[in-house]
């Protein structure tokens, strides 16, 4: 369950970073600037976007807080 997001001036704060590695049903993000590799799951993604990416992809995310740690949000294709 995500128990807060990153806000920005306007509302939420978006990021922007490569995928570093998918996997069947989870993947990581290294966020541009900072080096951060954030976690993303495939239920936090719309299904054609999830058949789209692959290693490389570069996208823009949201990043939500859980108590397992950071984790990509409303993550789509740039």
């Amino acid at each position: 369950k995500i128990r807060d997001r990153i806000l920005g001036e306007n509302g939420v704060k978006r990021f922007i970073g490569t995928i570093s590695q998918m996997e069947l049903a989870y993947g990581f993000i290294i966020t541009d600037g900072r080096g951060d590799n954030v976690f993303l799951h495939r239920d936090d993604v719309e299904e054609t976007t999830w058949d789209s990416l692959v290693q490389g992809s570069r996208v823009s995310f949201e990043i939500g807080f859980t108590f397992g740690g950071p984790k990509a949000l409303q993550i789509r294709l740039m």
